[in-house]
């Protein structure tokens, strides 16, 4: 019987034994022991995994077994369900079934390795995760279960940021509403627009903000944000007085949101104007007279031998106590008295203190605008920007302005103490030290079509400072009208102290006229024969006796050369 059955059974196959339960010889003992290793396998590298896991302290979330894995039975050929008439299981297997369940085993590799990387990036993605504190005691296996139930526990989410969930959930909640509510509140401040104006002017990095009109000159905590979009938009330049809609910005400081005027107009309104350097520039052409206006016998003598005009840029050069600050003061008390309509700017530089008070009680309807002694030459050099600036504004709305800078040796050297990164001439003065107060002072001038702009600043001579005389020499160049004062004239206590034969303007026919211009000159030689302190102590003597300068002149009409 036995020898029958086995006859009957493939070469190499043998009948499995009922008492033992052992598996037969042959191929089907091959296929279960091929697919014994390949479900053990998976199972030894997922525990490495693991611990190399457990050792970088990062918390991985538990895999879904596959369901291949959680199907496959172990094979045991019962003993009790082999019967000759019945085939058993090995008798079934061919070599073809056990090709295909290797070839499933093989396929199953790949998915459990894109498992595990996706295990391991979702635990780099979460943002904290538990580490393990467990003892090496227990097997690896049981550590990395564990320490995935424990992050499964605390962890929220899955595929995406990892949000943990702490016991003080309920405070975390609170503090969340009363910080969404400290927003609302801000933006509903932000809403509630105001109003404010300032001049609008830029810093060093192009950084725009309007200023208090009545101190201009310096930052401070009370400039108002302007965004440069809306400086692009509006075509705003530095100088202008704009009123804007405000705004809460950032740092609960106030920015503009809207610009509502620009000096009185629409924004719109000076988008189409010229800029200050296209307007054409022409010579002085009217004259400031108010020698008679104020019945002043020094600004008589100035109307004779150096007048002013209107764009006119002159230079007051005065040694140290010749009574160049009295004779400036009178001309800025005769522009308010006698032109109101001009825009009148005293610019103080480097200044004493109490000579900026006395400035400041004596002109009332022009602004007077001074920086100390005390203060740093970045903050002379601000405040002269800011004004020069707004009078360049001004000149392009077609208004008049008179600008008293006192002095331009004194704004020179804070140049060149600010900037120093050039090559340094004789006297210490630097190479581009010179660049910016030129420039400041040669935008003087009259225009055709719009407004004009009169300089006239104060240079320090015979301090016996060298740098002072270069500084002289520079602005020489550049002016047409010069008013010397002679030390010599001030130690003897002849008031006004004007040197007559280096004082005078330039094309001076356009301001005085042919036949006052010929009065002048005839003047001018019958002076020249005298002594030049008898000559001073002359025309103030005679000019005293008379109410008008006219009358005056009227001893001039004939040439005593002729």
């Amino acid at each position: 019987m036995t020898s029958n059955a086995s006859d009957s059974l493939p070469f190499g196959a043998e009948i499995s034994d009922s008492s033992s339960g052992k598996a037969a010889k042959g191929p089907a003992r091959k296929k279960s022991a091929s697919k014994k290793k390949a479900t053990k396998k998976p199972a030894a590298k997922k525990a490495a995994s693991k611990k190399a896991a457990s050792k970088k302290a990062a918390v991985k979330k538990p895999a879904t077994p596959k369901a291949a894995d959680r199907e496959a039975p172990p094979q045991e050929s019962a003993a009790g369900a082999a019967s000759p008439g019945a085939p058993s299981q090995a008798e079934e297997s061919t070599p073809d079934g056990a090709s295909e369940s290797a070839g499933n085993v093989s396929s199953g590799q790949p998915e459990e390795h894109k498992r595990r990387r996706r295990r391991r990036s979702r635990g780099r993605r979460r943002s904290r995760g538990k580490q393990l504190t467990e003892g090496e005691g227990a097997g690896p296996q049981a550590n990395s279960d564990a320490s995935d139930l424990q992050a499964d526990e605390q962890v929220v989410g899955f595929g995406e940021r990892a949000i943990e969930v702490d016991d003080g959930a309920e405070v975390s909640e609170s503090t969340s509403k009363g910080d969404s509510e400290n927003r609302r509140r801000r933006r509903e401040e932000r809403k509630q627009a105001t109003e404010g104006v300032g001049m609008l002017l830029q810093d060093r990095g192009g950084v725009s903000a309007l200023r208090p009109l009545d101190d201009f000159g310096h930052p401070s905590k009370k400039d108002i944000f302007v965004p440069k979009h809306l400086v692009q938009k509006e075509k705003l330049r530095e100088g202008m007085i704009v009123r804007a809609k405000l705004s809460r910005g950032q740092k609960h400081k106030y920015q503009v949101s809207e610009v509502i005027e620009v000096d009185g107009a629409s924004p719109n309104s000076w988008k189409k104007g010229s800029t200050f350097r296209n307007l054409t520039s022409i010579d002085p052409d009217f004259h400031y007279a108010m020698g008679d206006g104020l019945d002043d016998t020094s600004m008589r003598i100035v109307d004779l031998l150096s007048p002013v005009g209107r764009g006119q840029r002159g230079l007051l050069v005065a040694p140290l106590r010749s009574g160049k600050t009295t004779l400036l003061r009178t001309f800025a008390r005769g522009i308010e008295d006698i032109y109101s309509d001009v825009h009148l700017f005293v610019l103080l530089v480097d200044e004493r203190p109490e000579e900026a008070t006395e400035w400041r009680r004596a002109v009332k309807n022009g602004q007077v605008l001074a920086s100390t002694a005390d203060e740093t030459p970045k903050n002379h050099i601000q405040l002269a920007e800011a004004v020069w600036k707004r009078c360049c504004r001004l000149v392009e709305m077609g208004e008049d302005v008179v600008l008293l800078i006192d002095s331009l040796t004194r704004l020179s050297r804070a140049y060149n103490n600010q900037l120093g990164a050039g090559r340094t001439m004789s006297g210490g003065l630097d190479a581009r030290a010179m660049e910016y107060p030129r420039k400041l002072f040669g935008s003087a001038r009259n225009t055709e079509n719009a407004g004009s702009l009169t300089i006239l600043g104060t240079i320090l001579i015979d301090t016996g400072s060298k740098m002072d005389q270069l500084v002289f020499e520079e602005f020489k160049g550049t002016g047409n009208m010069e008013l010397v004062l002679n030390r010599r004239l001030a130690d003897r206590r002849i008031f006004p102290a004007i040197d007559i034969e280096k004082t005078g303007t330039r094309k001076e026919e356009k301001l005085l006229g042919l036949r006052r211009l010929k009065q002048v000159h005839i003047l001018r030689r019958v002076m020249s024969r005298l002594h030049f302190a008898e000559a001073m102590e002359m025309l103030i003597t005679r000019l005293d006796e008379v109410e008008k300068t006219d009358e005056f002149l009227s001893r001039f009409t004939t040439d005593p050369e002729a």
